[in-house]
């Protein structure tokens, strides 16, 4: 059975939460009045983990029909990684209409020498948009800021609260107000460990009931 972080992971802009989701979905409506992805800037998101980044980037690229890459640059941080990337532009898309989005996730890991291979290609792209996805902006060299539009995340305290008490309705969990308050605060703004850390409640009560069935049985 999949996690409930990836139960309960957004597959439309609209279920997505935080600030940044919202100005990035108003965008994409924009975008999509206006020619598609023809209209659409390279985009930069960043800030901590869990807040939505890779998500937001999915949910964008099934919203304007696109094909999509999405690249995890920590599994290759060097120039031949971003020669392989590069190449990909270079490629027409299966949907022409709709464009083709690079996402190239943790881009924060790769070595600024590879970064710079990627300036050439986001100016030049034709159907073709990157959405750099970044923990750590500060690792990002400027000349490929200077190329997108930028987006930070980040998630409050309510907003995870209100994700996991819905979640927790769903899924029928006896958990009360203090609970929420307690797991939402101690994830840090990161609601994907907000929401691991309500699954651990979930397994506790499922084996409490349980050995409550094994004494009735009994």
């Amino acid at each position: 059975m999949p996690s409930l972080s990836e139960k309960y992971r957004p597959k439309i802009l609209e279920e997505l939460v935080g600030e940044s989701p919202t100005a990035v979905a108003g965008m994409v409506r924009m975008w999509k009045n206006d020619g598609g992805i023809s209209s659409m800037p390279n985009l930069l998101f960043h800030g901590p983990p869990g807040t939505g980044k890779t998500t937001t980037a999915l949910c964008l690229a099934n919203e304007l029909d696109c094909d999509y890459i999405e690249v995890n640059a920590s599994d290759d941080r060097g120039i031949d990684s971003m020669r392989k990337i590069v190449q990909t532009t270079r490629y027409k898309a299966f949907n022409p209409i709709g464009g083709k989005i690079v996402i190239l996730d943790e881009a924060d890991g790769i070595t600024h020498e590879a970064q710079a291979m990627l300036r050439r290609p986001m100016e030049r792209s034709g159907e073709t948009r990157f959405i750099v996805v970044a923990n750590e902006i500060r690792n990002i060299i400027s000349p490929i800021i200077s190329r997108c539009v930028v987006f930070e995340f980040t998630l409050s305290i309510e907003a995870i609260k209100r994700r996991i008490s819905k979640i927790a309705d769903i899924e029928g969990m006896d958990v009360d107000e203090y609970t929420i308050e307690d797991v939402a605060r101690e994830s840090d703004g990161d609601l994907r460990k907000a929401i691991g850390e309500l699954e651990k409640t979930l397994v506790v009560e499922n084996l409490k009931l349980n050995e409550i069935v094994k004494q009735y049985r009994l």
